[in-house]
């Protein structure tokens, strides 16, 4: 598989639509993920770019992860 680097655009919208998706607060997805929900939302409105987006992502992946073991644990009680 070829890497590709993520551009601004590309993660700017995959915060937003992780957010949106997970319906998250800044505050919620900054205390998920452990990057400062300030921050999340400035790299959502372009304002600044991590210098390292992969981890961001990584750090969204596994918040997600997480978050979704717990919602199905909820259901199944």
């Amino acid at each position: 598989m070829e890497y590709t680097e993520i551009t601004k655009s590309e993660l700017a919208f995959y915060i937003r639509s992780i957010k949106k998706a997970m319906g998250w607060r800044w505050e919620d997805m900054g205390e998920k993920t452990g990057i400062a929900g300030r921050m999340l939302a400035d790299y959502a409105s372009l304002r600044h770019f991590p210098r390292d987006p992969e981890k961001v992502v990584m750090s969204i992946r596994q918040a997600v992860r997480e978050e979704m073991k717990q919602r199905r644990a909820k259901q199944a009680i």
